[in-house]
């Protein structure tokens, strides 16, 4: 089985650079990404995504970011990113790299406390056999980023048509769903 990168989702507004930065570091790797949605798939979201269709949204834009990238995507659904239940994702899919996008500064000291105990959690694990657990967050864009990287897709492989379609919904807030921090 090939080592993998694990990108935790939650429906935060830094989910798409997290996207996207998991998946520029697998194509400099291993090329697979392991998209790890965190929830429950209930709640209401804002700019008018709901649950379960939401969740379903996000799942396939992430496979279509994917296959643009030509980054192989495996889906997965955790109810929480408790500690034992990340533990064994990391093992059973060996997971080499975490990556996790958070809404401000303040929260990645919380995220990198977080990632720390997991560390020394997970170099405990017996299943445990890669050398280190590295871990990426990012913040979201502001909006001098966000044109930046919107004006990269259209003059890269992507479709001019769609990446305006997919910014439009990302500034109008149809592709976000309800997501809850965690740890």
């Amino acid at each position: 089985m090939t080592l993998g990168i694990a990108l935790l989702l939650k429906g935060s507004s830094a989910d798409l650079s997290a996207t996207l930065q998991a998946f520029e570091l697998a194509k400099r790797t291993t090329g697979v990404v392991h998209a790890v949605f965190v929830g429950k798939r209930a709640a209401k979201g804002k700019g008018g995504c709901e649950g379960a269709g939401c969740a379903e949204q996000f799942m396939a834009l992430t496979r279509w970011l994917g296959d643009v990238e030509q980054v192989s995507v495996h889906i997965h659904m955790l109810e929480s990113l408790a500690d034992d239940l990340l533990v064994r994702f990391c093992c059973t899919y060996r997971i080499f790299c975490l990556v996790l996008g958070v809404g401000d500064r303040s929260a990645i000291v919380r995220k990198n406390a977080w990632f720390e105990r997991l560390r020394r959690r997970i170099a405990k694990e017996r299943n445990w056999f890669l050398p280190a657990l590295w871990s990426v967050i990012i913040e979201p864009w502001d909006e001098p980023v966000f044109e930046h990287v919107v004006n990269r897709m259209k003059k890269g492989a992507w479709g001019a048509a769609a990446v305006s379609s997919l910014a439009g919904s990302l500034r109008s807030g149809l592709l976000r769903f309800s997501g809850t921090e965690t740890a």
